[in-house]
């Protein structure tokens, strides 16, 4: 009983943990625009682009609350640590082309910590993915 209880509470902070990692293209194929402008009669697309960046954002979606974190070199890219209190909106935020097109995904609001991995080269332009406890 006492093994349990002691299994039960090392496992509890991870719990919480979370791997999110950024899709290597979006969207992924050329998708058309409800959206018609004024006076216009045509259609728009918005051309499938390959991921080109990431950042950790906090607050509400699609806002300005880029966090800057502890940004550390390592082979193939770097990595870079947030640390943030629990309850707080955060958002993992993928760029894909110029940066006009971006991709928001929650993170669990009960994580406190968030390592965000980039790596470049290789067979794709990029790979993104967050660990976060």
């Amino acid at each position: 009983m006492k093994a349990a209880a002691v299994l039960i509470v090392a496992l509890a902070p991870a719990a919480h943990a979370q791997i999110i990692e950024c899709p290597k293209f979006y969207p992924w194929q050329d998708t058309p625009i409800a959206e018609v402008p004024y006076q216009h009669a045509g259609k728009g697309f918005i051309a499938r682009a390959s991921l080109s960046g990431a950042g950790i954002y906090t607050g509400e979606i699609n806002g300005q609350g880029e966090m800057h974190g502890d940004r550390r070199k390592v082979k193939g890219g770097w990595d870079v640590h947030h640390g943030f209190a629990a309850g707080e909106k955060k958002w993992i935020v993928c760029s894909y082309g110029d940066g006009g097109v971006t991709w928001w995904e929650e993170l669990n609001p009960k994580v406190t910590s968030c390592t965000l991995q980039v790596r470049e080269g290789g067979r794709d332009p990029m790979s993104v993915k967050a660990s976060c406890r």
